[in-house]
């Protein structure tokens, strides 16, 4: 639609970043730690962008996925 701009609700993100597991009653976040805890020890966890994305304990690059893949169901 014609003078809809939506994508500052996906720039904004959550403005949280998570440095240990986040607790039980943000299920999206949960899930999306225990999914990069797979890949390694993480050192944050953010949303944004639309974006899941995780830094990596020993690595340069921060390890991202769509955040449809953690949503509530």
């Amino acid at each position: 639609m014609r003078g809809m701009n939506l994508s500052a609700v996906f720039r904004q993100g959550t403005g949280k970043r998570y440095e240990q597991r986040p607790p039980a009653n943000c299920v999206a976040a949960r899930r999306a730690w225990d999914h990069f805890s797979t890949l390694g020890e993480i050192e944050w966890l953010q949303l944004l962008d639309g974006y899941w994305g995780a830094q990596l304990r020993g690595e340069r690059d921060v390890t991202e996925i769509e955040a449809i893949e953690f949503r509530r169901y």
